[in-house]
């Protein structure tokens, strides 16, 4: 007595339009199988999309053999064959198509029949972007102010990281200010998110595609501390798909960034695990810094020790050593960038 053919299918196939080679067929190629119990059959399985301007293909390289016309697919062998030949499924659609439905009929020598359907879901191809972001936000000079949420949609690279490919894309995020500094005390080493620049005017973030949630949740976190400039000034942003499997694409823009009132008096400021001080640092001993401090003023000590994992940032200002006649102060730091 024969067995019974049966198609295994994901209720869902995901894939972005403008390209067929990306799908979460690629993050799970064992998703779409066919089975058959009886020894030695020879399986003929014929895929028909309802698109009639659908277009879909598959690799013959197992020894299965393989025929494409427009949405009709047709691929014959061995139960091993058919299936390698279904992990390299690529499917094209026209472009502004939403959605589309697969049909499946699966046969085999023995008389055998079953069939299925799947649906496709595809995915814009739209570059990066911040969703409503503030034009202008009102500030109080020389001290720490959370900004507005910049939150960033990014339909292409959020559908990879849903597909379980969100590893082959890496994007990088630019923030910068004419003058002042910005701090980020959401950040950790441990988010994924390569970050340089924190505690000064310029901070870049580069991540991959899986982490845009946790870059979202870490710009919440941003803050901004300047002088006052007659005038304001911008924070400009920049995001670039900078390199993977989608094609490069930017985004970019500022908020204003507007004084209002009178500034305070430095001060030194504790933001998560960062400090800030806003004005200028005089000690006759030495400065230890441990974690990641930020000066907007000039440094004058009589040493500096900056320990392992430690960032002293001191944003378009000077550092001064001083010491005695015979002691000019000493410097202590894995590494210094100018």
């Amino acid at each position: 007595m024969s067995g019974i053919i049966s198609i295994k299918v994901p209720a869902t196939i995901t894939a972005i339009e403008g390209q067929p080679t990306l799908s979460s067929l690629a993050g799970l190629p064992y998703g779409l199988a066919v089975n058959d119990p009886n020894a030695g059959a020879n399986i003929t399985l014929k895929l028909v999309a309802a698109n009639a301007a659908a277009a879909m293909s598959a690799s013959a390289t197992s020894g299965a053999t393989v025929s494409a016309n427009s949405n009709t697919l047709v691929i014959s062998g061995a139960q091993a064959q058919v299936n390698a030949a279904l992990s390299s499924l690529q499917i094209s659609e026209a472009a502004g198509t939403s959605s589309d439905l697969i049909s499946l009929l699966a046969a085999d020598n023995y008389g055998s029949l079953a069939s299925s359907t799947l649906a496709l879901t595809l995915v814009p191809q739209s570059p990066p972007a911040f969703v409503d972001p503030t034009l202008l936000v009102t500030i109080a000079p020389n001290q720490p102010q959370l900004l507005p949420d910049l939150l960033l949609a990014d339909p292409a690279a959020s559908a990879l990281a849903a597909m379980g490919l969100g590893a082959q894309e890496t994007l990088q995020l630019t923030l910068s200010v004419s003058e002042g500094v910005l701090m980020l005390p959401g950040y950790s080493t441990l988010s994924g998110i390569e970050a340089s620049g924190i505690g000064s005017g310029t901070i870049e973030l580069t991540l991959a595609a899986n982490e845009i949630g946790a870059l979202n949740t870490l710009l919440t976190s941003l803050e901004f501390a300047g002088p006052t400039i007659s005038g304001g000034q911008h924070l400009e942003y920049e995001l670039w798909n900078l390199s993977g499997v989608l094609p490069q694409e930017v985004t970019y823009g500022n908020l204003f960034l507007y004084n209002v009132g009178l500034a305070p008096a430095s001060a030194s400021y504790t933001l998560g695990g960062q400090t800030l001080v806003t004005g200028g640092e005089s000690l006759a001993g030495t400065l230890a810094v441990t974690g990641l401090t930020a000066l907007m003023g000039n440094l004058t000590a009589g040493g500096l020790s900056i320990a392992a994992g430690g960032v002293l940032e001191v944003a378009a200002n000077s550092l001064l050593l001083s010491g005695t006649a015979y002691d000019f102060g000493g410097l202590a730091a894995q590494s210094v960038i100018e």
